[in-house]
């Protein structure tokens, strides 16, 4: 069964990226052939089994100009013909997938985070809205994603089914206990204000008083330079320029060997705006290597951490809360090495192959 998909691009560093890659190099195994489609000028490593053209418009000309769609569909059409389904990756293409819709060939679309729901109040809503009508199914990152677009457009509703991301299996390496990490914590990805960075600063400072050592190393981008101002006033304001390490973008090779001395991954997002995590594939990636995490609820962190197992789910912007959780990861090693034992669990079932086994069950269903 050949099945066509719309993405960015096949990053593996990149959002829409990222688990694009992790799906469709997957499918080939379940019997599915993927014809994957990708904005131009994103050449990605060859995945074997997956047929990849790189012919879309930028994701930003698509959501300023419809036309752009109808090109795109007329650059890919042919390379379409034969596939049972249109699934469409990257909200920001969903009218282009649309346009690719025959009666046997429907559409699927992926809502993965804050512009599942920025394409439906934008200029062009209303051609997003009838692309969402059209599809058959509305397969959502995280529940919280879901019930964000079914509040939106409640005609969807009953398409919509959560289907987490997932994380490659833990690979058996020795975990180093407790007693033999630092008193630290990790934060990852781009400093920006969804993330909670600054937040992560402040729980540190609560930390401080019973665990004066306590250090917080952040790995990510730096570019949004308004809000690192701010972040680091916020290290300045509580004296903690020794405590906090900005690591900047960090090799596979340099993120692992930090995993391996700090206690958690802290990452606290916010609903800023129009904005909130879809997800935070980083919460099971820490699981993964033996680390528990500390994300928030009401977003889709909700999904990627399992509260008290595989971290600690807290109430958004609350630091109270965050500084009580970042202290129960240093406390008590005994507890600290039930919760890795148990984040590592939680990560062999929250697998990239389970998710794609999912995505293939959707495929073989048979047409409405």
């Amino acid at each position: 069964m050949r099945v066509a998909f719309l993405t960015t691009n096949l990053d593996p560093y990149a959002g829409w990226g990222r688990y694009s890659l992790e799906i469709v190099r997957r499918l080939p195994r379940l019997g599915i052939e993927p014809v994957v489609f990708t904005e131009r000028g994103h050449a990605p490593d060859p995945v074997p089994g997956v047929e990849v053209h790189p012919l879309l418009h930028d994701h930003t000309a698509a959501m300023r100009n419809p036309l752009v769609s109808v090109q795109d569909m007329l650059a890919i059409r042919r390379l379409a013909t034969g596939c049972a389904y249109v699934h469409c990756l990257a909200e920001p293409h969903l009218v282009t997938a649309s346009l690719l819709v025959r009666r046997a060939r429907p559409l699927l679309t992926t809502a993965v985070g804050t512009y599942a729901i920025s394409i439906l109040n934008g200029r062009w809503r209303l051609l997003y809205r009838r692309a969402y009508l059209a599809a058959r199914v509305v397969p959502a990152i995280s529940a919280y994603t879901g019930r964000r677009l079914a509040a939106r457009l409640p005609a969807i509703a009953d398409r919509i089914r959560t289907i987490p991301l997932g994380v490659d299996a833990p690979t058996g390496a020795p975990i180093p206990p407790a007693a033999a990490r630092e008193p630290a914590f990790l934060a990852v990805g781009a400093v920006k204000r969804r993330k909670g960075t600054a937040l992560i600063v402040e729980g540190l400072a609560r930390v401080h008083a019973q665990f004066p050592a306590a250090t917080l190393y952040i790995v990510g981008d730096l570019g949004d330079a308004a809000y690192v101002a701010e972040v680091k006033r916020t290290i300045a304001t509580h004296g903690l320029e020794r405590s906090v390490v900005f690591v900047g973008q960090a090799s596979a090779a340099e993120l692992a060997a930090i995993y391996t001395r700090v206690r958690g991954l802290v990452m606290p997002s916010l609903n800023h705006g129009k904005n909130f995590e879809g997800f935070g594939l980083v919460h099971l990636e820490a699981n993964a290597v033996g680390v528990p995490a500390i994300g928030s609820l009401d977003c889709g962190n909700e999904d990627a951490i399992r509260d008290n197992e595989s971290g600690f789910l807290i109430p958004q912007n609350n630091l109270d809360a965050l500084g009580a959780a970042m202290a129960k990861l240093l406390v008590d090693d005994a507890e600290w090495d039930r919760l890795s034992a148990s984040s590592l669990a939680f990560a062999r079932e929250m697998s990239w192959e389970r998710t794609a086994d999912a995505y293939a069950a959707l495929y073989r269903k048979p047409h409405a």
